[in-house]
């Protein structure tokens, strides 16, 4: 099986989008432990999430004020939306977070899919051509960041020209 590449995000996109594989950089603010995970929070100045590692292993030893990248699976449980670690990365220089922010300024490409995204959510799936007509775009533009989403892991197509959005 393929591994799939992660995205370079920031915190508010991934809780938006909700992309198969992240990385995100960040200060962290809180830590947790249960019996079952230990847990961080990170925030990058543009929202908050959490990352849970259930094998006690990769978030081992971060401490609040470490900035950090994170390199992960998102998943959802509860209604909150967080970052199941794979690699962790520990910075010392705070200029990276202003590097990673500049890095993943939404360019008109992002935004496009972050509309389709929006739009294929709200309805549980969409026919391509309604996609195409609802959003006024070119077909061209469309294409282009419906099959972005697709290989990325934010959607999929359980048959040919209708796309669902990955909950």
């Amino acid at each position: 099986m393929e591994r799939r590449a992660s995205v370079k995000a920031r915190i508010s996109d991934v809780l938006e989008t909700k992309p198969f594989r992240v990385r995100v950089t960040g200060v962290v603010v809180s830590t947790g432990e249960t019996e079952s995970f230990l847990s961080v929070t990170l925030d990058d100045s543009t929202g908050t999430i959490r990352c849970r590692d259930f094998d006690k292993k990769v978030l081992n030893g971060v401490e609040v004020g470490d900035i950090i990248e994170v390199i992960g699976r998102t998943r959802e449980y509860g209604g909150e939306t967080y970052i199941l670690p794979e690699i962790v990365l520990r910075h010392r220089d705070p200029n990276i977070l202003l590097l990673r922010l500049l890095e993943t300024i939404p360019e008109r490409d992002n935004d496009l899919k972050a509309r389709i995204l929006k739009f294929v959510r709200e309805r549980g799936g969409a026919k391509y051509s309604e996609i195409v007509s609802a959003l006024g775009a070119e077909e061209n533009e469309v294409d282009v960041a419906v099959q972005e989403l697709l290989d990325e892991g934010s959607c999929f197509e359980p048959s040919p020209g209708f796309i669902k959005a990955v909950e």
